[in-house]
């Protein structure tokens, strides 16, 4: 009987990571100061207006202020002109006893007034009042600013130790080939 037996290759290691030994790491100080940027706007909107009293007055179409004096302008003229018939009426007939009649007379003047004249004409004439004002945009910036603040600080003095890898071999490999004479083996040729 033949007879084999391997032993593997073994190899071992040993590692000694490295150290820095010290008390504290110093932290840096870090002092910033920020100053916002701000943006300012400043808007005046345009106006636009449109007055067209006049031409709805033309219309008829009138307001209270405009009808209250349009109809005082009226009533004065009316008693204006009420007051100078009657004065003038009364004049007249200062006149009577120089034999002239102004009875008739005053008689078709009073009747003459309903008389009236016909004409076209287009209502609005004037033309509406426009005024624009113009609007503004101002702008104003403010800038921003960062204030950085940096003070290190010393290093300080630590011991350092280095790492290292030390390889070993546990187990050399081999091969042990043995054989033992059976008596149960034969051979015939």
């Amino acid at each position: 009987m033949l007879k084999i037996q391997t032993t593997p290759f073994r190899l071992g290691w040993n590692v000694q990571n490295a150290r820095l030994e010290k008390s504290a790491i110093p932290k840096d100080s870090l002092d910033m100061s920020i100053t916002k940027p701000e943006l300012e706007i400043k808007t005046t909107p345009p106006k636009l207006s449109i007055d067209q009293s006049e031409c709805r007055a033309e219309e008829g179409l009138k307001n209270r202020e405009r009808f209250m004096r349009d109809n005082v302008e009226f009533s004065k003229r009316m008693v204006s002109e009420a007051i100078d018939r009657i004065v003038s009426d009364g004049n007249s007939m200062l006149q009577i006893e120089s034999g002239i009649d102004v009875i008739p007379e005053q008689a078709e003047q009073s009747f003459s007034k309903f008389e009236h004249e016909f004409g076209l004409g287009f209502i609005p004439q004037s033309k509406p009042i426009i005024d624009v004002q113009r609007g503004s945009v101002d702008i104003k910036l403010n800038r921003g600013d960062v204030e950085i603040h940096n003070a290190p600080k010393p290093l300080e003095q630590g011991q350092y130790t280095a790492g290292r890898v030390e390889f070993f071999v546990k187990q050399y490999n081999s091969i042990n080939i043995s054989f033992q004479p059976d008596n149960k083996f034969s051979m015939k040729i």
